[in-house]
């Protein structure tokens, strides 16, 4: 099964569903029977940040700041969009719950739950703040795989001048995501089993400037198994401006572009 569908952030998808062919988790020949290296999973994280941040896929995008969040789509078989609401302002919220099952049997399905809750705050009466919680459970059932993944995110993104402008603002929140599940490989059937953690502490951006990410920090952990081997990390991650950012395991440094999702 290889669904061509867009979804709201699944950047772990591609760890499965193209895994035969182009996986990013996948042996680069450094890995052995017990570890994968930080090298592959550097270049997971980097795809994962990028998709979180600036929504490549749908979902919430810092590229909007505290305007309407117009790239907040439902995605899946064409777009089932929330329109544009005229009354976006002081106490606007969204709240919704969306599911969808596709596919017409227990041995080929896709089954999406997904809950977006978006609302708007205000100083002196002028949009400063947006909260942003969103939580997804995907099961994905078909070509001998049986995967489920979960994501949830809760970010808060404010002015750094409240009520006047929203060009410069700072980024705080967590970012959470799991695949558990089997898979086929050949004739093979293979398990898969990973968690990415990240708390994001005042990440300052600057929409001016294509939302770059000009500072702040993070730290993670992550861990998981597969067929290749298994890996059981924590680092940090500085942000460095110019859409760069340098992630540290173990004294080692690799840079990435989080605008791309690419290893510099």
């Amino acid at each position: 099964m290889k669904p061509n569908y867009k979804f709201i952030f699944i950047a772990l998808a591609g760890i499965v569903l193209t895994y035969a062919g182009c996986s990013k988790l996948k042996d680069d020949g450094t890995a052995n029977t017990s570890t994968v290296s930080t090298k592959v999973v550097n270049a997971q994280m980097a795809s994962t940040l990028s998709e979180a941040l600036y929504g490549s896929e749908g979902g919430f995008s810092i590229s909007d700041g505290l305007d309407y969040p117009t790239n907040i789509d439902f995605k899946v078989k064409g777009k089932a969009r929330i329109e544009s609401i005229h009354n976006f302002g002081c106490g606007f919220k969204i709240d919704t719950t969306f599911s969808a099952s596709l596919g017409d049997s227990d041995t080929s399905k896709l089954d999406i739950w997904e809950k977006i809750n978006y609302q708007v705050a205000c100083t002196s009466n002028k949009i400063s703040s947006v909260s942003i919680a969103d939580s997804l459970n995907l099961v994905i059932v078909g070509g001998g795989n049986h995967i489920t993944e979960k994501y949830g995110k809760n970010f808060l993104l404010k002015s750094l001048n409240p009520g006047v402008s929203n060009t410069k603002l700072q980024l705080d929140g967590k970012l959470n995501l799991s695949v558990n599940g089997t898979y086929k490989e050949g004739t093979a059937t293979k398990a898969i089993s990973a968690t990415f953690s990240f708390n994001l502490s005042a990440l300052t951006i600057d929409r001016s400037k294509d939302a770059d990410i000009t500072g702040g920090s993070a730290t993670f952990s992550t861990k998981g198994t597969y067929d290749k081997g298994t890996w059981n990390y924590s680092g940090t991650i500085t942000f460095l401006g110019d859409h760069k950012a340098k992630i540290t395991i173990n004294g080692e440094v690799t840079t990435i572009n989080v605008k791309t999702g690419q290893v510099v």
